[in-house]
């Protein structure tokens, strides 16, 4: 019965463990739409990983200030959730024991969701100017890139018209 357990739990892992490790293409024909914290592309919700990839191969200016973002956010919110532990927890501590209350892990606590507080407020500003680089540039290639050749032809003869 033992081993049909592992096995079992084997079989579950390894099932559940499969995961396309290839990131879906993002398309630089389309601009990228930031709704709250999510990107859209076409009205379609891109993954954190498959943005962090393009970002990273495609567009490393942006990609620096995206990964900012990441960086403030798990910060900052470490910071409060830390705080907010440490708060809670000697709450509880002095409610179950008849001590005085705030000790020294609430003033600790509370310093760590102040000082939270202005990392988080700033990060916002770092994933929209990842996101407005890559549309700028996006832009600026698109009319780079285009080029219109033609045929014509009229009374006065036949030519090749170049647009840029």
């Amino acid at each position: 019965m033992k081993h049909w357990n592992i096995l079992l739990l084997l079989f579950i892992g390894f099932t559940f463990a499969q995961r396309n490790t290839q990131p879906n293409p993002i398309s630089d024909q389309a601009p990228l739409e930031l709704v709250g914290k999510k990107i859209f592309q076409n009205g379609e919700r891109l993954s954190n990983y498959d943005v962090k990839n393009h970002l990273k191969n495609n567009h490393p200016n942006a990609y620096l200030s995206y990964k900012k973002y990441q960086t403030k956010s798990a910060v900052g919110g470490l910071l409060f959730a830390g705080g907010t532990v440490l708060v809670i927890g000697d709450l509880v501590k002095h409610a179950s024991a008849d001590e005085k209350y705030p000790g020294g892990f609430t003033y600790v606590g509370i310093g760590m969701m102040a000082i939270s507080i202005p990392i988080i407020s700033g990060r916002k500003k770092y994933l929209e100017q990842s996101i407005e680089m890559v549309n700028t540039e996006n832009q600026i290639k698109s009319k780079a890139t285009s080029l219109e050749i033609q045929l014509v032809h009229n009374f006065r003869g036949t030519g090749i018209q170049i647009q840029f």
